[in-house]
């Protein structure tokens, strides 16, 4: 990911962005968010391209945003059709002569785009990124009219193709739309310059145990005139400590040409990036002209790594053998689809570290930047795939569109350290030998040396890395490449074909509601899965299908065989697979170390035999305080952390509780009790430990849990539960909504104003929580990389100054006293770290307290009308 930035170098940098009363506010040099305010229409509306079209009557909508959410997550009718997006917007008169380019995140899947009556392109293809140069297409101090014409209905001219796959194809703008703005010498747009392994950005490491650090930077001219031009990269650690710099000789840049910047840079002692220590830099890249202030800046996450594969070897990072204990991901969420905010992309990686798979394979699509950006932050190494499942199209048009769809998911995850592995063929699609070979040399052309690897279900030989899955036999593959195993825990257990019709069963596609028998028997089938995995001698990485249920075409509506439902509530399985990680590795904000977990739901008819999970070297068990006996993991298995056992005589309402015992000494604990009657309703509201902000399409997911006295979960619960909310929000869901084994939940929507929000559920009982949604800081906020670099010089139309001495940073400006201005720092992560109210022409702020980092501060209004931006940096 990066971010465009214009700001001071100091030890407290500071870039003052001033909002003016616009539709949006814009900055030179930066990438700004362009997701509030889209008017849209469900259907076709003949002649909505033109400027003088009146959309006043069309929704109003904010990105990510989904064409229609569908009360019903057990459905596959969702609609497939045309619908229609509008953007009306003025850009301030600052940006006369600056170059423009507007980014879609993605649009499904057939994309229309005109600008002010213009077209400007036709995007096919509803999962990559997509850039276009507007700059001579956009008005200046006037307003401007964006139109973007959808249709998710398939084609066979562009993958998937197929016309029902193994996910749906839910429409819409579904990922944030982005400008950037841009002097006349800048940066470029990878996907813009369309070069091979050039074009932005491109960092390689030629020796990432040395710290040897290979920077390629792309820099454009657009000024009309010869520009002389050097880049300057720096790269800061996690501290915000500059560990390298290093600037390049200065090069004359015909008008309208380009140059390519090549930087040897080493950092000394580096911390390398892997599963175990997701260690990473910022890479900060500034470009200059004759002057001595940077005309772009651009600041990309790295992390310094080195892998290989083999058939003998597996898996090397760093020259250190892993085993990855993997899964298989759908993006979508109940109701919005795959209209799924950064906050969502961030929940589910995060819900991966924390029950140990470190791999994931983004199945059969690319997937957000926002969720590749989170695997390299928690450590979730990951599988890159183009689109398609069971479907291959010989026309050279489809061949070319899947080519073009590889070469650019290069291009926009080459930086990301988490990326490890290219699925340059579509999911079991078996294509011609031809294809194969365009789309191996596509992707060694674009990622050029040893560091980029391709694979696929490919019997020819023509891709790097054999993959295939455990219904095909992958276990007893006898070749000579490195093997991944892409899929397993699941077909191998049913739902197979026979004579083309498929066999009724699907013993794994269960839910939480079907009862502790079934979830364990899958749980214990698991890690018997697991465990044949980890036998094969090249091993290196596995995924279970899946993570998380999901909504189908091929077998559903909704297919049971995640290890957490589609509200990302836990099944047995997914505790099995937490018991499998490192009980040494600590991960700070994450739940890591060592765990315990007891799969049952200790009723009158749950098995006395009780299976424990736990990575821990012993189990103690006891019931209603009396030990029934400590034990050790089971044996005969290839497991990190095999299952424990215990036989319990009989029977007795109360409560089990399991000790985990490392050294002899209780490091983990877990205790269930035998459901009583309902006493309350436990609310929880998850915003995936980032900030709830109130940008009209941030979703948090609500969970209800019917408990008796001891706060355990009544599985057997099924009443309905009603929900309501006060405050700035909406719920998204049914509603009231059932509970499924004892837990009822709903999405809620963050409005457009920030502020305390409030959620009540009643049904058997009653429950309540709040949260606060907050004012959003654009294109900073949540796991963003930080921004260092230096200024032109501060708008002259600022209201407010800004100077440090020490570590005390002064605010000058006009007294605001009747209107209760206040000026209030952000962390990276968005929470509020301080609040000031500015009462007279001069306030002093002291940031000796503060930790070392990046912070955001806003000037607001008591109306909460944002005056000022501020990004500060404190060492």
């Amino acid at each position: 990911m990066f971010i465009r930035s214009t700001v001071n170098s100091s030890r407290i940098i500071l870039a003052t962005v001033l909002l003016l009363c616009l539709v949006f506010t814009l900055a030179a040099g930066q990438r700004n968010r362009f997701s509030r305010s889209w008017k849209f229409y469900l259907g076709d509306a003949n002649g909505a391209q033109a400027t003088t079209f009146n959309d006043g009557s069309w929704e109003t909508v904010h990105l990510p945003h989904t064409i229609k959410e569908e009360l019903n997550y057990r459905t596959s009718n969702i609609y497939m059709g045309v619908c229609w997006y509008r953007k009306h917007f003025t850009l301030p008169a600052e940006l006369e002569g600056k170059i423009i380019y507007i980014e879609f995140g993605a649009a499904m899947q057939k994309a229309e785009v005109w600008i002010n009556g213009t077209s400007v392109t036709t995007h096919l293809g509803g999962y990559t990124p997509f850039v276009i140069d507007i700059s001579d297409k956009v008005t200046i101090d006037g307003e401007n009219v964006i139109a973007v014409r959808l249709d998710n209905n398939p084609s066979t001219a562009f993958p998937p193709g197929k016309t029902e796959p193994d996910f749906l194809y839910f429409g819409g703008l579904y990922r944030d739309v982005y400008l950037h703005i841009m002097g006349g010498l800048h940066i470029s747009h990878p996907l813009l310059a369309d070069i091979p392994a050039g074009g932005g950005v491109f960092v390689t490491y030629p020796s990432a145990t040395s710290g040897n650090v290979q920077v390629k930077t792309h820099v454009i001219n657009e000024t009309g005139a010869a520009q002389s031009c050097k880049v300057t990269t720096v790269i800061i650690d996690a501290n915000g400590q500059t560990v390298a710099t290093n600037t390049t000789t200065a090069v004359n840049i015909n008008a309208g040409g380009a140059n390519a910047f090549t930087q040897q840079i080493t950092v000394s002692s580096p911390k390398l990036w892997s599963p175990d220590a997701p260690n990473l830099y910022t890479l900060h890249s500034e470009v200059f002209g004759s002057g001595d202030a940077p005309l772009d800046t651009m600041s990309t996450t790295i992390g310094i790594r080195s892998i290989a594969f083999s058939k003998s070897g597996g898996l090397q990072i760093n020259g250190k053998r892993y085993k990855l204990q993997g899964c298989n991901r759908h993006m979508s969420y109940p109701y919005i689809g795959n209209a799924v905010p950064q906050s969502g992309q961030v929940r589910d990686a995060r819900i991966m570290k924390e029950f140990g798979y470190d791999f994931v394979r983004m199945s059969h699509y690319y997937q957000p930047e926002e969720f590749v950006t989170a695997c390299d932050r928690f450590g979730v190494a990951s599988m890159a795939c183009i689109p398609g499942w069971q479907y291959f199209n010989e026309e050279q048009i489809f061949r070319d569109a899947s080519v073009k769809v590889l070469r650019e998911m290069i291009r926009l995850y080459r930086n990301h350290p988490s990326v490890i592995v290219y699925e340059a063929m579509h999911n079991e699609s078996y294509p011609t030998v031809a294809f194969l070979e365009a789309a191996q040399a596509a992707a060694h052309e674009e990622y050029p040396g040893n560091q980029m690897f391709t694979c696929g279900e490919d019997d020819r030989n023509v891709l790097d890395i054999y993959m295939s899955s455990a219904q095909h036999s992958v276990r007893d593959y006898n070749g000579s490449k490195a093997c991944i195993i892409s899929e397993y825990g699941d077909w191998e257990h049913g739902c197979i074909w026979s004579d083309g019709a498929p066999i009724s069963g699907c013993e794994h596609r269960i839910e939480r509601s079907d009862g502790e028998a079934v979830m364990l028997k899958v749980a214990n089938n698991r890690a018997n899965d697991l465990s044949m995995n980890r036998g094969v001698s090249w091993y290196a990485a596995d995924g279970v299908w899946t993570i998380f249920d999901y909504q189908t075409w091929s077998l559903g509506p909704y297919t049971g065989s995640g290890d957490m439902d589609i509200f990302r509530i836990p099944k047995y399985s997914a505790f099995m697979y937490q018991s499998q990680r490192n009980p040494g590795l600590s991960y700070s904000g994450l739940s890591s170390g060592p765990m315990v977990y007891i799969a049952s739901q200790w009723t009158n008819s749950s098995a006395t035999t009780v299976t424990v999970y736990s990575n821990c070297e012993q189990v103690r068990l006891s019931l209603n305080g009396t030990a029934v006996a400590t034990a050790s993991p089971k044996i005969g298995t290839n497991l990190d952390h095999p299952p424990f056992s215990f036989t319990v005589p009989a029977f007795q309402s109360g409560n089990l509780k399991a000790e985990g015992l490392i050294g002899g000494n209780v490091a983990a604990q877990h205790t269930v009790f035998t459901p009583g009657s309902a006493a309350a309703i436990s609310l929880t509201i998850d915003t995936a430990g980032q900030q709830f902000i109130a940008d009209g399409s941030d979703i948090a997911i609500v969970y209800a849990s019917i408990v008796d006295d001891n706060k355990q979960v009544i599985y057997s619960a099924t009443s309905p539960v009603t929900f309501a909310v006060t405050g700035p929000a909406k719920l998204v869901g049914t509603n009231p909504a059932p509970a499924v084994a004892g837990i009822a939940t709903i999405l809620l929507r963050a409005d457009m104003s920030s502020g305390q929000i409030s959620v009540n559920a009643s049904g058997p009982a009653n429950g309540s929580a709040s949260v606060t949604s907050h004012p959003e800081v654009e294109s900073i906020v949540g796991i963003s990389s930080p921004i260092r670099g230096k200024v032109n010089s501060l708008p002259t139309s600022a209201a407010f100054g800004f100077r440090h001495t020490g570590n005390m940073l002064t605010i000058t400006g006009p007294s605001f006293a009747n209107d209760n201005v206040t000026f209030t720092l952000y962390d990276a992560r968005g929470r509020s770290v301080g609040t000031w109210n500015l009462l007279s022409a001069f306030t002093t702020v002291h940031l000796n307290t503060l930790a070392g980092g990046i912070y955001i501060g806003q000037i607001t209004t008591a109306s909460r009308q944002m005056l000022q931006k501020e990004i500060v940096r404190v060492y």
